[in-house]
């Protein structure tokens, strides 16, 4: 570059652009023959092209010959969301394929964090550029932060560092408030960038720093409602407390099936109950489900407050539920030795596993047993011939139905594997709680069950998913409109990104670009870096959604899956429910009024399926924000202690590092780096130095040391303990050779599209789950943990601590997922397999 003309350089690059409808940087690059240490001169002389209006920047990276029309046609006023940075800059999403428009504190105007705003856009120096000219919706209608007093002027520190400006109050709060974190609700919203936000004084939520203040104020400010209306508490005042022998109408007498119930030893709840006996060769699989639709009306107060919920949420140290206690504690749950209403499926399988017959109809129940996962753990891995000694062992009933369902269980998963189900090996987090001090975190740890407790779980994951796959394929054939559980093809361009990164991590060529992806699954557990490398095919994975049309389960490679095995939890499971008794209604079956067999329209399955989803989101990131916390609270007496760590994901703005114990995540941000200068790599998901070329990637191993707990915000500071380079493997990478890897096979490739994958439409393979993470997710449970609200329950964590706040991630999830704003489900972030949001 330093020897060649730079006027020389523009003018071929011009020419570059003509032959092209839009150009990369990447383009650029390649076509003159710089390399990649000259990429940032490459990039400033575009920047000039465009300055001179001779380019124009159409995309981040991207560019094309300016013209005067096509400025117009690209750019003039748009509307979307803006997001606020810190800095107080914005960024507007206006469409799906469109750019980011950046908006600079200047021309913010009255906006807000999340409002909805028109802007006028421009080309800009480096990219699209615009100015609020609206604010079409506010969507922030309350704050926290800390109430401090000026003078006679009363005004609250927002813990939100996105609202940027002064925050003021309007008349005088009351006593004992000031110092304190306090809500507000938003009385008067600004106009001008110089504006106050004017707001009213709501709540005293508690002392700042402290845990169950930092907790109650996230709860308050993600809308979950904690509390029963009276309409609801009015209502369940009347909901009977045992079965009545006129329920049974209509219905088939399980009451001599020995089905039992499996869950964990603090489940309050029991909504399915399993049961498998041999017929020869094959096996017999009951499944009943509680019945929550003989209960829940449509149309009455405790269903409207259903609907609005949308699903249980499980948190550290409580859980939100969807359904009111006296509904899913008492008469909606499935308890030892009492009738029950239930819906019920009844499943033949071949001895291979092969789905051979199935049964679906509404029953009545009487479980034989109620267990514990460690119970059935226990039974499994103790020899038949040991049952009758010891002290727990001999009191543990349906020893020998237990290791039937182990024995189905395992066939099951073979039958799974083999069809194409992808299954991720990913560690969980668990945190710890003090039955008694609710201050106290006891401990974070990886949930990692020894291989008897995981065939627990396993036993019952796979006769829900069993039992959803089957009911999913009755809906098809009598063409019932229902809530659907999909999860769509992956991107082949992200899947083509991930398997460079495979073979950057050593994976051979031949490995990478296996037949199926349950072959590359297999190598990748082989693999020392198998955690990096199942994290960056998460990152590959689409998320799994409510969808009012079916598209299959790429994960569970199931034609037809839907959720109908946890009505307490999920409310698309109830409608579920209702389809089923609108159909059998209509064919003439007598099961109760007609209110309780309401016909479920398409319109109703869309709805349904849009609020569950945009629901289920909110309830991640409020899990995974609260279990931030508690270990953010957890780590502070930790401050200074230095700990060996793994490098767990990488981002533009620093490497994030995890500790095996206690099972904590936290970042050092690049400019805490003083080896050299990082670029972040997003093609690859690695860094490297600029200067020394030194390349780092998930997976090295580091030293780190605690530099900050952040407890509002959930965020966990380490500082390296010695050099950076001095700690990482010494490697050579041709990070070029990568990248033009990468380019060569995403070329190509069609525009995605929602398509099968292939072996998607063998109608009779049987379902599975399994204890390690399937790409898809869990069957059961509702928003989290399975298992009920009581302190020192332990339920599955969420991530550590971490720069700015994204979207969406695990309550149960570490490392990398989280830093891209996966979910826990659809091939987004590991779940429990028992108990997670659902598969």
């Amino acid at each position: 570059m330093k020897t060649r003309d730079k006027s020389d350089i523009k003018k071929q690059m011009v020419l570059i652009c003509t032959k092209n409808e839009t150009t990369t940087l990447t383009d650029f690059c390649r076509d003159l023959g710089v390399t990649r240490k000259e990429r940032t001169e490459i990039r400033d002389l575009a920047d000039e092209l465009c300055d001179e209006k001779v380019l124009l920047r159409v995309g981040g990276s991207r560019f094309q010959l300016f013209r005067e029309s096509e400025t117009r046609k690209n750019f003039g006023e748009v509307e979307g969301e803006i997001r606020i940075t810190a800095g107080g800059s914005g960024f507007v999403k206006a469409g799906e394929n469109m750019e980011d428009v950046y908006v600079t504190p200047e021309n913010i105007g009255g906006a807000l964090d999340g409002d909805i705003v028109r802007i006028s856009k421009w080309p800009g120096y480096r990219g699209a550029e615009g100015r609020v000219e609206e604010v079409t919706e506010r969507r922030r209608q309350k704050i926290a932060g800390i109430l401090r007093k000026s003078n006679k002027s009363w005004f609250i520190e927002p813990d939100d560092p996105r609202l940027n400006r002064k925050v003021m109050c309007q008349g005088k709060p009351s006593k004992g408030t000031e110092g304190k974190v306090v809500l507000a609700t938003i009385a008067v919203f600004p106009e001008n960038r110089t504006d106050p936000l004017w707001v009213e004084v709501e709540k005293n939520i508690g002392e700042p720093g402290l845990l169950t203040t930092e907790v109650e104020k996230t709860i308050i400010l993600s809308g979950i409602v904690d509390k029963w209306n009276l309409d609801v508490e009015d209502y369940v005042k009347c909901v009977p407390v045992e079965v009545y022998e006129t329920d049974h109408q209509g219905r088939t007498d399980l009451r001599e099936i020995p089905l039992m119930t499996i869950d964990p030893k603090d489940a309050r709840d029991f909504d399915d109950a399993i049961h498998v006996e041999r017929d020869g060769d094959d096996y017999i699989l009951y499944v009943a489900i509680a019945d929550v639709s003989h209960y829940v009306v449509a149309g009455t107060p405790v269903d409207a407050e259903a609907r609005r919920r949308a699903l249980s949420i499980y948190l550290p140290d409580r859980a939100i539920p969807m359904l009111h206690s006296k509904l899913s504690s008492e008469i909606c749950s499935l308890k030892p030795h009492v009738d029950r209403l239930c819906m019920a499926t009844k499943i033949r399988f071949s001895k291979t596993g092969e789905r051979l017959d199935y049964t679906v109809f509404p029953a009545v129940m009487n479980s034989k047993a109620r267990l514990c996962y460690e119970d059935v753990a226990l039974v499994i891995k103790t020899p038949r011939d040991e049952w009758n000694t010891g002290e727990i062992i001999p009191s543990i009933p349906a020893k020998e139905r237990i290791m039937l369902a182990y024995e189905l269980a395992q066939v099951l998963h073979k039958m799974r594997m083999k069809r194409g189900s992808l299954e991720l090996d990913i560690p969980e987090a668990k945190v710890l709680l003090d039955e008694d001090d609710p201050l106290r975190v006891r401990d974070v740890v990886n949930l990692r069950p020894d291989p008897h407790l995981k065939a627990a779980y396993n036993l019952v994951e796979e006769a829900m998913l069993a039992a959803n796959e089957a009911v999913g394929h009755y809906v098809t054939e009598h063409k019932l409109n229902v809530p659907w559980r999909i999860h769509d093809v992956p991107d082949e361009e992200k899947i083509q990104h991930f398997k460079v990164f495979a073979m950057l991590m050593g994976l051979k060529p031949a490995d990478v670009d296996a037949k199926d992806m349950c072959t590359l699954i297999e190598k990748i557990s082989e693999h020392p870096a198998s955690r990096p490398l199942f994290y960056s095919l998460l990152r590959s994975m689409k998320q799994a959604s409510y969808n009012e049309k079916n598209v299959g389960h790429f994960a569970l490679a199931a034609p037809t899956y839907l959720h109908f095995t946890s009505p307490i939890r999920r409310y698309p499971d109830l409608c579920v429910h209702r389809a089923l008794k609108s159909f059998w209604f209509g064919k003439g079956m007598d099961i109760g009024n007609e209110k309780r067999t309401s016909l479920v329209s398409t319109d109703e399955a869309a709805k349904v399926s849009f609020f569950t989803s945009t629901n289920e989101r909110k309830a991640v990131e409020l899990e995974r924000k609260v279990t931030d916390i508690y270990r953010a609270w957890f780590m502070r007496p930790l401050i200074g202690t230095t700990f060996d760590a793994k490098i767990s994901g990488i981002t533009t703005f620093g490497l994030f590092s995890m500790i095996e114990h206690p099972f904590i995540e936290g970042m050092t941000r690049f400019d805490w780096i003083e080896d050299d200068i990082m670029e972040f790599i997003p093609e690859l998901g690695v860094c490297h130095g600029m200067k020394t070329g030194m390349v780092v990637v998930p997976g090295d191993s580091v030293k780190i040391l605690v530099a900050r707990c952040d407890v509002a915000q959930g965020q966990i500071s380490f500082e390296l303990s010695g050099g950076l380079f001095d700690q990482i493997e010494k490697r050579e990478f041709n990070l070029e050779g990568l990248l033009k890897e990468i380019r060569r096979r995403t070329e190509n490739l069609p525009k995605p599209s929602r398509r099968q994958r292939p072996g998607m439409g063998d109608e009779k393979s049987s379902g599975g789950g399994s204890s390690r993470r399937s790409a898809g997710g869990g069957s059961r449970g509702g928003a989290g943990s399975r298992s009920g609200s009581s302190q020192g329950s332990g339920k599955t964590g969420g991530r550590g601590g971490r720069a700015p706040q994204g979207t969406g991630s695990s309550s149960s999830s570490s490392g990398e997922a989280k830093k891209n704003n996966y979910r826990n489900d659809g091939g987004k972030t590991p779940r429990g397999s028992r108990g997670g949001r659902g598969r």
